[in-house]
């Protein structure tokens, strides 16, 4: 059997998310990097932007889709032997024998966690957008041209974004 863990790294402590352990594939930051090298062709901000969304924010939405998979898993009395986290999503390995009912549960407690996530965003996109333009009406679409006044809302656009896609995709 093939590990699949092999390649990665402890993110945190040991069992730190929950007594979870959780680890980070290296070619998560690879991704990360070469995202960020190649926005350096379209100058600006852009290169920080995509660093904080497909650093912090894509790590922190699928670390926290994955807990939900996994804590759904121990509610119905399963095992959790830990976390993944590598650049196509995230691999929660876990096990029940609880029956179908607990399987519908625990597949579903990970998209679920997304609904609090965009809830989260949209409120801090109504503050950042305030900020950048004393007006709450919100726009899902990336300001352009990108600066230091409306980084904050391409941010929370953009993570957004990336909760909606990976609701439906993890």
């Amino acid at each position: 059997m093939m590990d699949l863990t092999s390649g990665s790294f402890p993110l945190f402590p040991s069992r730190c998310c929950f007594g979870i352990p959780v680890r980070l594939h290296y070619l998560f930051i690879v991704f990360l990097a070469l995202q960020v090298v190649g926005s350096i062709l379209y100058g600006g901000l852009w290169p920080l932007y995509w660093f904080l969304l497909l650093g912090p924010i894509l790590l922190v939405t699928v670390l926290i889709h994955e807990l939900g998979h996994s804590l759904a898993a121990r509610q119905v009395g399963g095992r959790v032997e830990g976390i993944l986290l590598w650049p196509l999503g995230g691999l929660a390995f876990i096990g029940h024998a609880k029956g179908p009912k607990a399987d519908m549960w625990v597949a579903f407690a990970g998209p679920l966690t997304h609904i609090p996530m965009t809830a989260f965003w949209v409120g801090i996109l109504f503050a950042a957008t305030f900020i950048a333009y004393g007006t709450t009406a919100i726009q899902l679409a990336w300001p352009h041209p990108l600066t230091y006044r409306n980084l904050g809302v391409a941010v929370c656009v953009g993570a957004i974004l990336v909760s909606a896609a990976l609701k439906h995709h993890i």
